[in-house]
């Protein structure tokens, strides 16, 4: 299970308990996907900001549940699929590596939650333009609260993701007895975020604050690239594939060759560990 360095995600509250905010910090497992997938700048980038979107979709899983996100991209054609499981693993694949320089991404973003092989949500959004303004929409079409989004992605000279950002603010509903704030307080208050530019925002939040308000921090953890590929998945899926496929692997390649999407770790079963499988003694 090749795993890397990692970022973080924070949940925290606003306008005296009354405003949800959660951070997202991706830069290095975004890096690393660009890094194992040999992307682009600019693909780079699309790649990055998908990854930041199923962070945040991803904030309030529990045990086992994984949220996966796919952008299907038309134009340009290109198509991430990135997967988030609740301890904040993550991993990343994107095809092509490169894609043209400088324009809008339009498609589809689909958001689909899972636990094991039963899907317990799925959401699908148009993307025209930017990923933020389709993540927003989401966002707005499923959770239907009062929500602020910020996405902030840089690659430096050298095609490294060298930022790699998310900022969510939700109003929470109004409940007797809890703190709570008004739509249009809400917009009041926050409205001036949504043009603010993103780099100094984020660096602003990095160090506890917003606005010059402070982030009440309720808990963080890791977000780290992480694949959840392995021999013992390998060899089932070699398995799998029955007898006669095993004899003609043995027969014709002496061995396999196996290369995770997602990583590009490769795993090689020689000839004796097929005939093991074929037999039964190697599970």
């Amino acid at each position: 299970m090749p795993t890397t360095p990692a970022g973080v995600r924070l949940r925290g509250l606003l306008g005296g308990g009354a405003v949800r905010v959660l951070v997202v910090e991706a830069h290095r497992p975004a890096d690393e996907a660009r890094r194992r997938h040999g992307l682009d700048a600019d693909t780079a980038d699309i790649t990055a900001r998908t990854m930041i979107a199923a962070a945040l979709l991803s904030a309030y899983l529990k045990g086992d549940e994984l949220m996966t996100v796919q952008l299907q991209g038309e134009d340009p054609r290109i198509a991430v699929y990135v997967d988030q499981t609740a301890e904040g693993a993550i991993r990343a694949r994107t095809t092509p590596s490169h894609v043209p320089h400088g324009e809008p991404v339009r498609g589809v973003l689909l958001a689909i939650k899972s636990l094991g092989s039963k899907e317990l949500y799925r959401g699908a959004t148009a993307v025209d333009g930017t990923l933020e303004d389709a993540l927003a929409q989401h966002l707005g079409q499923s959770a239907q609260v009062d929500a602020l989004l910020r996405v902030y992605v840089r690659i430096d000279d050298e095609d490294r993701v060298a930022a790699a950002s998310g900022l969510l603010l939700e109003r929470l509903p109004e409940e007797p007895g809890q703190p709570s704030i008004t739509a249009e307080a809400f917009d009041e208050a926050y409205r001036d975020l949504r043009t603010a530019e993103a780099g100094p925002l984020m660096t602003e939040l990095a160090f506890g604050r917003l606005q010059g308000e402070e982030l009440k921090v309720l808990d963080s953890e890791p977000l780290v690239w992480s694949c959840r590929c392995s021999l013992e998945r390998v060899l089932t899926t070699l398995r799998s594939l029955g007898d006669t496929e095993l004899q003609q692997m043995i027969d014709e390649d002496h061995g396999a060759e196996v290369t995770c999407h997602f990583c590009n770790e490769t795993y090689h079963v020689d000839e004796d560990g097929l005939r093991e499988l074929l037999s039964g003694q190697r599970a």
